[in-house]
């Protein structure tokens, strides 16, 4: 890789590692903008659609970057749903042996199953496609280390748990990116784990 290319990878990452430190003001200037603008009153049952709009907007700038993002078919995507639903019941296994509670089933918001469905296209974009930057000068072990660890980090304002969670999910996700070359696998697998959280929360989590 060229040093304009080690420089893009280095921005890249350093960009991806800010996005849990934007998320609260984010959320708070969106919050205050929006009841000054609509006057309204916001409640919690808005925080998934402010979510859901911080990562679309986050998952834009990778794309406008110049960061390559491979969406080419693959037959391992097939293979890769099934993966993604066996990983979320292997999770809820952990968290009753982590957490002593069983998961309960409870009602869910519109915007939190919109963001449910919709969170795996922004967040394989941005933390599989985009951190995929890595892989030249870094190599697959790193890639996978660095967009597992950030992955989960991202998800901290859910919970402590949470960020073991999905860093534990992120890394299943980076090494079918690594073995297919391709975000189309990881999202397979990556909407069949939400598809599947839809059927029942963990205590604490979005699922």
């Amino acid at each position: 890789m060229t040093r304009p290319g080690v420089v893009v990878s280095l921005l890249v990452t350093g960009y991806v590692a800010s996005l849990p430190l934007l998320v609260v003001p984010y959320s708070a200037t969106a919050t205050t903008l929006l009841s000054a603008a609509l006057d309204y009153q916001f409640r919690r049952t808005h925080e998934p659609w402010l979510y859901a709009s911080f990562l679309v907007a986050a998952a834009a700038v990778i794309v406008a970057a110049p960061v390559p993002l491979v969406v080419s078919p693959h037959p391992f995507a097939l293979a890769a749903v099934p993966l993604g639903a066996m990983l979320y019941w292997i999770d809820t296994r952990l968290w009753a042996w982590w957490t002593g509670s069983r998961i309960q089933a409870t009602d869910r918001s519109t915007g939190w199953i919109v963001t449910t469905l919709l969170g795996p296209f922004p967040e394989e974009i941005i933390y599989r496609g985009g951190l995929s930057v890595l892989l030249p000068t870094f190599g697959p072990a790193a890639y996978t280390v660095v967009s597992a660890v950030l992955y989960g980090t991202n998800h901290y304002h859910i919970g402590r748990k949470e960020v073991a969670f999905k860093a534990w999910n992120g890394v299943l996700y980076a090494a079918l990116y690594v073995a297919a070359g391709t975000l189309v696998v990881p999202l397979a697998a990556h909407l069949a784990y939400n598809v599947a959280s839809l059927s029942f929360v963990r205590e604490g989590s979005r699922g």
